[in-house]
């Protein structure tokens, strides 16, 4: 009888471990269910605008933003530079979004003959959507390497854009770069502008393939300490090369060059005048006597009036 009580109690406990087993097993599979990172990514990819058929690839990435092996490709739909990924699905939240192709140069006004390559964090925890341009081009690698010095990304991303609107000499805070647009009307969308027209001011100097290798220059500088060093060579070709492009006329060549195109003018293309000016005064002043003062026949443009200053 006590053989068979025995037999029946050690039954039950299995029926009752193995009934736990299955719970948590259920339970495990709820919580890594509840990881994914289900959505569709949209945005738009500029430098100038990327062109149709450019290549956008999504990466995905772990915490500790390490590429992994699950991906997706698309291609930009139209010339205004806009893409689309549907029904992305991710057991991380993070991703790398990168384009590669060519792109309309805003001041030569046509369409560059060498590709280049953008990237941008994609936070798949956020709605709306992720962009792809200089600025957070410039962050990226910086913020990959903050996170490998231990910082959570969040705060990690913060830092890099905050360094990097430092490197422009820009006085704003930081803002979240992937949201920003070259055509758009809000005070950081002129950032993203002056900073687009700054790296490309060079482009008149140089050969578009010498331009990339220019702006790899400035990302890794930043990417290594945060700063966009002033005595970098690269950072005095391009203050020279803005130097020049802050001439009046060639401004207002700029301008008609915009209308022309079919793209319009931005609407703080006024505005990213006057932070291109802030740019020169605090570093073309650096090769030139060493003075931030500018010489009497420089022209600075203030975002709320027509006429200009000199100084």
């Amino acid at each position: 009888m006590m053989k068979w009580i025995s037999l029946i109690c050690f039954v039950t406990v299995l029926g009752i471990f193995g009934g736990c087993s299955e719970s948590s097993h259920e339970n495990y599979m709820s919580s890594a269910e509840l990881q994914r990172y289900e959505r569709n990514v949209f945005g738009f990819s500029q430098k100038g605008p990327f062109q149709k058929g450019s290549t956008v690839s999504l990466y995905e990435m772990d915490d500790s933003l390490i590429q992994l092996g699950n991906y997706h490709v698309t291609e930009v739909k139209d010339s205004s530079g806009a893409f689309s990924l549907e029904e992305i699905s991710f057991n991380h939240r993070y991703a790398w979004l990168q384009v590669d192709g060519k792109f309309y140069n805003e001041l030569r006004g046509s369409i560059s003959d060498t590709k280049i390559s953008l990237n941008s964090l994609a936070d798949l925890g956020q709605e709306g959507g992720i962009n792809i341009n200089i600025l957070s081009h410039l962050a990226f690698n910086r913020i990959r390497k903050l996170v490998r010095n231990g910082i959570p990304v969040e705060r990690a991303k913060a830092q890099a854009e905050a360094e990097v609107m430092k490197s422009f000499s820009f006085a704003l805070d930081s803002v979240h770069f992937e949201k920003l647009n070259v055509f758009g009307d809000e005070e950081y969308d002129g950032a993203l502008l002056a900073a687009s027209l700054i790296v490309l001011s060079v482009s008149n100097s140089y050969a578009m393939d010498e331009i990339f290798d220019q702006l790899s220059k400035i990302a890794l500088d930043i990417e290594e300490d945060g700063m966009w060093d002033e005595l970098d060579t690269t950072k005095m070709n391009v203050a020279n090369s803005v130097w020049d492009m802050g001439d009046e006329k060639r401004l207002e060549r700029i301008r008609q060059t915009l209308e022309e195109s079919g793209y319009g003018v931005p609407g703080l293309f006024d505005g990213c005048s006057n932070l291109t000016s802030v740019f020169i005064k605090k570093n073309f002043g650096s090769w030139h006597g060493g003075t931030n003062a500018f010489p009497s026949n420089t022209i600075v443009f203030v975002p709320s009036e027509k006429d200009v200053e000199t100084l």
